[in-house]
């Protein structure tokens, strides 16, 4: 059986819940630091609040978001012929010379 994934998502949408809108939310989310079953307080009295997501899923979670909102970079293969004798400067303003041009 498949599940129509559109489906889905227009469904949690028509409840008010629209995924990546809940996903940022949870992405923001924070709770009261305990300690000893207290809220820890800052010098001010305030609540210390800290994430709710461990930094490990915050940071998966990102990542998969990332594939959806920046264009993966292509690798680029650089042909030289000859004996070039130049210095590790020289190379590298080569290089980025040949990195501007690509990003064109």
């Amino acid at each position: 059986m498949r599940i129509n994934l559109k489906a889905v998502v227009e469904a949690c949408v028509d409840e008010g819940l629209d995924p990546a809108v809940e996903i940022a939310k949870a992405l923001k989310a924070t709770i009261p630091m305990i300690r000893g079953g207290y809220p820890v307080l800052d010098n001010d009295g305030k609540t210390i609040m800290v994430p709710l997501l461990d930094v490990d899923t915050r940071m998966r979670t990102l990542n998969e978001f990332l594939q959806y909102t920046q264009p993966k970079l292509k690798s680029i293969e650089v042909k030289m012929s000859g004996t070039l004798d130049l210095t590790s400067e020289q190379l590298d303003n080569r290089l980025n010379m040949l990195l501007a041009k690509a990003a064109r």
